[in-house]
């Protein structure tokens, strides 16, 4: 079938054919990569404060405490992982679309981007583990 003739399809400057709409813009791959970066610098802030801090009394300077920074710090991490997690389904989504691959399939995928139980099943599919 030739792709440049299907309307779910456009040409590139390059002249290469993708399909309509996919999310591969560079800047949203940069934000993934920020997200990513993020996700590893607070994950050694977080080591360091936890052995900074090891066998030391708790401390409080001007309202912050240790267990404050722990949140803030785990909060930020599991929104940056998230996101990062949330790009790479989408993506997902959007290569299975590509393949002209089954709908089921990508509902399977769609529902892995909704929650644990959808990620449980999509893992367990023998058919989409090439996504």
């Amino acid at each position: 079938m030739d792709k440049s003739k299907t309307s779910a399809y456009e040409s590139t400057q390059a002249g290469k054919t993708r399909v309509k709409g996919a999310p591969t813009r560079i800047n949203d791959v940069s934000i993934v990569v920020f997200a990513v970066v993020l996700l590893l610098s607070l994950l050694g802030a977080f080591v360091g404060l936890l052995f900074a801090f090891d066998g030391n009394p708790i401390f409080e300077s001007h309202g912050v405490t240790l267990n404050t920074l722990v949140a803030v710090i785990s909060a930020v991490s599991k929104a940056s992982i998230l996101y990062a997690v949330s790009f790479a389904i989408g993506q997902a989504k959007w290569t299975a679309f590509s393949r002209h691959r089954r709908l089921l399939d990508f509902e399977r995928i769609d529902s892995a981007s909704r929650g644990a139980p959808g990620s449980l099943r999509l893992l367990g599919n023998t058919s989409v583990r090439g996504v």
